[in-house]
């Protein structure tokens, strides 16, 4: 049986595919399992801790029970030998005071008597305030005098009630009656307290009877705790966003939530049937309910303090909350599962198809070279198949090798040739261009100053930062020369471009400065715009692309008489015309330079207009004031306003030698038939 042949891209679909279904679903059934053991854990862990910070606050409370007890029985044993009559109450009552205002979290502690039924108690109000009871013992018909003091801010104390019809006896309450039962120091269940303001308080008294030396029964000390503390503190615990702790107290009727941080009475009256009460000491237990179609987790675990309450700690929280994560996680799973499937055909498809795709990759790059667009493409190399990798790695070749020769010949140039289907050949046109000649200053002595290889550093950042600025605005390096670098601008804003790129080149010399730690490396610029002959020139053996004519010579001159006058960049008035609108200058003087007749108007250009701070505004208006006295051979006002100038600027080259001329001709005037026109006598 003869089998049919499949194509390249049905055989890699349909294996990557089969490859990458079977990979997702072990990721998709790994995840699920690994999410929902570790959900179970996490779960488990939250629900702990959770029980636990409930529990400890528990434990505090107990605790707390315990301590004020014991300060409070101290108070009373100092008193015992004046036979606790009603006189005694005003100093215990202080020093129960003292007790309950150490304690914040009790809210009543309470003396009574035995054989006279009189008692003594501290009360916390709502507003924290102190309030002291003093009952005087009962008649036959369980009469008492009741007298209210409160404890006032500053220390004073004030009565509030004085009651003589005050039907109470402490010995007939639950709390005292279960400390006599147990003859020992006991919580009583939760029970209804007596207030005469508030009406029945819920809460629960850890009661200590003491005995004198033949056993008899003295008194009963007991601290109350009101259920409202233990409710507020519950309601600040959560599980999650709406899971909570609660309270149940197992008593011998049965069982009752008596703390809850949260009112859900159908989901709270399932969990309390599904509680079993475990002996203290036993561990956290957990369990799951339902109530109204939705599942709950719940756990509960005893207190195991000796002596403490018959309380169980409970929490109960949503199930979704403690696995929607895993949930969650299976979703995105199965998204991703999708999105990888699809991935899987689109990348099956870019797989099959991918030698066509590399080879016309490559067959782009071959043209962008043949354009002379050079840019290193670094993967063109990198691939699955050898002989593609070759072509491309060959192709990379190439273009480093072109690299190599783009840097001795203007690109430009060569891309217009590229772009005519012209071969180079001699010959020429005349334009109006921008020349721009830099110089590294006092390069003779750096490289006396250090070693050869580092002169020449020194030399080459120079020249590649100056070369990175031209080229940055599309000028056209024409050559080195030394420590010098001649570069010119043709075509659009030619002038502004070349002032951009000077003022860019000097900001790059300070950077270099600091970055080489040489204060010494400085820059002068010339910058002229006028006509030249643009071509090539040269033999049948080499081509130069570059210019010719006077305005090369004229700019090359003004880079040099920056040295003579301390500017950094000089430019003439024809450059100045074309770039006023956008950049600031400040005249320097009139002047003719060697090789000429002809005088020009030269400028100092200071920054862009957009970035010209209002103090090199103003040098520029006081500079020009200067210049026009000076020229009207207004010698003393020129000095004046120059040395105005230096006050501000103390190290402003051009000011200083104008002043020192007009300082000359104030002395000795030149002749009436001066032109202002200075002859320069330095290149």
């Amino acid at each position: 049986m003869a089998f049919r042949a499949l194509s390249l891209r049905t055989t890699i679909t349909a294996a990557t595919l089969t490859t990458l279904t079977a990979t997702l679903l072990v990721v998709l059934i790994s995840t699920y399992n690994q999410w929902r053991l570790t959900s179970e854990e996490l779960s488990q862990q939250v629900i702990t801790r959770t029980s636990q910070v409930i529990e400890r606050r528990m434990s505090r409370l107990l605790a707390t029970a315990q301590s004020a007890s014991a300060l409070a029985q101290s108070f009373v044993a100092r008193h015992e030998a004046t036979g606790l009559d009603f006189a005694d109450f005003e100093s215990i009552g202080e020093d129960f005071y003292n007790v309950t205002a150490a304690l914040p979290e009790v809210s009543y502690l309470t003396l009574g008597v035995e054989n006279t039924g009189a008692y003594c108690q501290l009360q916390r109000l709502d507003d924290g305030m102190l309030r002291i009871q003093h009952c005087a013992p009962p008649n036959k018909n369980a009469i008492t005098h009741r007298k209210e003091f409160i404890h006032l801010r500053d220390g004073t104390r004030q009565q509030v009630t004085d009651d003589p019809r005050w039907k109470y006896d402490p010995r007939l309450r639950p709390y005292y009656k279960a400390a006599v039962k147990a003859q020992k120091a006991t919580w009583t269940e939760t029970y209804s307290f007596v207030d005469p303001k508030r009406g029945d308080i819920i809460g629960v008294t850890y009661a200590t009877p003491r005995y004198d030396k033949t056993k008899k029964l003295r008194c009963v000390v007991s601290v109350d705790f009101t259920l409202e503390d233990i409710t507020r503190f519950l309601r600040s615990v959560r599980l999650g966003e709406t899971g909570f702790g609660f309270v149940v107290e197992e008593k011998e009727k049965g069982a009752q939530i008596i703390a809850s941080g949260s009112d859900y009475p159908e989901v709270l009256k399932v969990a309390l049937a599904r509680i079993t009460y475990p002996h203290p000491g036993d561990s956290l237990q957990i369990a799951q309910i339902q109530s109204k179609g939705a599942d709950y987790m719940i756990s509960w675990r005893r207190l195991v303090e000796p002596n403490a309450p018959r309380w169980v700690v409970c929490t109960l929280t949503p199930q979704k909350e403690l696995t929607g994560r895993v949930d969650a996680s299976l979703r995105t799973t199965l998204y991703w599962v999708g999105l990888g499937s699809l991935l899987g055909i689109v990348g099956s498809l870019w797989l099959a198809q991918g030698i066509a795709r590399r080879l016309r990759r490559i067959a782009r790059e071959m043209e962008q070279t043949r354009l002379l667009q050079l840019a290193p493409q670094p993967t063109l190399g990198k691939g699955r198949i050898i002989e593609v990798n070759q072509l491309g790695e060959g192709l990379e070749r190439l273009k480093a090798s072109l690299r190599s020769f783009e840097r001795f010949v203007p690109t430009e140039y060569v891309r217009q040739l590229i772009a005519t289907g012209k071969e180079a050949e001699l010959g020429g046109i005349q334009t109006e261009v921008t020349v721009f000649f830099a110089d590294l200053a006092n390069f003779t002595a750096i490289a006396e100053s250090h070693p050869p290889e580092e002169a020449v550093s020194i030399l080459n950042a120079f020249l590649e930062q100056v070369s990175q600025e031209v080229a940055r605005v599309h000028g056209v390096v024409d050559k080195y020369n030394g420590d010098e670098v001649m570069a010119f601008f043709h075509g659009k804003d030619h002038a502004k471009r070349a002032c951009h790129a000077a003022l860019q080149a000097q900001a790059a010399m300070t950077d270099l400065r600091h970055r080489l730690k040489s204060e010494s490396l400085s820059m002068r610029i010339g910058l002229h715009t006028g006509e030249v002959i643009l071509g090539v020139v040269g033999s049948a053996v080499r081509y130069n692309y570059t210019i010719l004519g006077d305005t090369v010579n004229t700019s090359k001159r003004l880079e040099g008489q920056n040295k003579a006058y301390k500017t950094k960049i000089m430019l003439s008035q024809a450059t100045l015309k074309q770039t006023e609108e956008s950049f600031l200058a400040r005249p320097l003087d009139i002047l003719t330079v060697i090789g000429k007749t002809e005088a020009l108007h030269v400028f100092e250009l200071m920054d862009s207009r957009e970035g010209a701070d209002p103090e090199k505004q103003a040098l520029v208006a006081q500079t020009e004031q200067a210049l026009v006295a000076y020229l009207q051979r207004d010698f003393a006002q020129a000095r004046q306003l120059y040395e105005a100038i230096l006050t501000a600027h103390p190290d402003d080259g051009p000011t200083k030698v104008l002043l020192a001329r007009a300082l000359a001709f104030e002395k000795d005037p030149p002749p009436a038939d001066w032109d202002g026109i200075w002859r320069a006598t330095e290149k």
